[in-house]
């Protein structure tokens, strides 16, 4: 999640690819290139189509690519509740109920923009989980 838009320090035009290239060929201390690979196809594909068969990706293992399409689902949630990238959102509770997951959210901020991107971002979860996300806002006291 930190390093998913670095890729804006080079362009922001396709910035999830730049993203992606710089985390593949960064070594970062404490992980194994295997874990940078797959934080690395997180980022890359965080925005855009999500593909099992793009290139260079199939390099991963099955069991890599599943995680790291699980990992992309949840990204892309996340960064749909932020954005206007401005926090709107002060807290979060997450329940699974039946086949949806319920997002509780806390805010005194018009989220219009983050519940229009959700429903956007979340096709990928939808597949993969077999649950809608969905959200709930809970005022906070001023």
């Amino acid at each position: 999640v930190i390093l998913h838009d670095t890729g804006k320090y080079v362009n922001m035009s396709q910035h999830h690819v730049h993203s992606r290239n710089l985390i593949l060929a960064s070594e970062i201390i404490g992980l194994s290139s295997r874990e940078i690979a797959m934080i690395a196809w997180t980022a890359g594909f965080h925005i855009g189509s999500f593909t099992m068969d793009q290139p260079g990706f199939s390099g991963l293992s099955a069991q890599d690519r599943l995680t790291v399409a699980k990992m992309t689902a949840l990204l892309r949630l996340a960064n749909a509740l932020d954005s206007g990238h401005q926090q709107k959102i002060s807290d979060l509770t997450v329940v699974i109920e039946e086949n949806r997951l319920l997002l509780q959210i806390k805010t005194k901020a018009d989220v219009l923009l983050e519940i229009w991107a959700l429903d956007r971002q979340s096709t990928l979860f939808q597949e993969l989980f077999g649950i809608r996300p969905e959200v709930k806002i809970r005022g906070v006291k001023a």
